[in-house]
């Protein structure tokens, strides 16, 4: 319960009345009890997820992450990665070509799937992220913002590679292979 009280008082201050009411806020506290409790419940799942969480602007500015994307991108922690990305596809290493393709994609159909793109990590390292994200518009219906999962795809993408590399070289030689010459024939 909530109470308020004003002294009604005449022209000398002497106190005439009170007015007052009274209000139970009992529905207003558990609505924030419960507010506290998904805002704890949705910081541990996103600080201990595996998979990298993220919400980006358009244009590729990292507005949240987890500590999980942060160390998919060679930062010790998304505070690290927030102030150190820079602005921008060009802050990640993003192609810009690349995320302006999946921008649109998410424009367009709302979300994307596995979309695999190449990242350069702070090392400078390349590594391959695959993207599922959603996006989320504005009061007008603008595209503003997009979240969603990400994944180190970097040694699957390579063990893909190298397969197609086997596939189609001799192994002793490292020449093409039949196989090779065939397809090139084919073209």
């Amino acid at each position: 319960m909530v109470f308020f009280k004003e002294s009604i008082v005449d022209a000398h201050g002497a106190i005439q009345g009170l007015v007052g009411s009274i209000s139970d806020i009992t529905s207003l506290r558990e609505k924030e009890r419960d507010l506290r409790i998904a805002t704890t419940r949705y910081r541990n799942i996103l600080d201990n997820a595996v998979e990298g969480i993220g919400e980006f602007s358009v244009r590729g500015d990292v507005l949240d992450a987890n500590p999980a994307l942060a160390h998919m991108l060679g930062f010790a922690d998304p505070t690290e990665l927030m102030a150190d990305a820079g602005s921008g596809t060009s802050g990640f290493g993003f192609d810009p070509r690349q995320w302006e393709a999946m921008a649109q994609r998410i424009d367009g159909e709302g979300q994307v799937r596995r979309f695999e793109i190449r990242v350069r990590r702070r090392d400078g390292a390349a590594a391959w992220l695959s993207l599922s994200l959603s996006g989320m518009r504005s009061g007008d219906g603008t595209l503003e913002r997009m979240h969603g999962l990400a994944l180190d795809v970097t040694a699957q993408k390579a063990e893909r590679e190298e397969l197609a590399r086997l596939a189609s070289t001799d192994v002793l030689t490292g020449l093409a292979n039949r196989a090779s010459l065939l397809a090139q024939l084919d073209t």
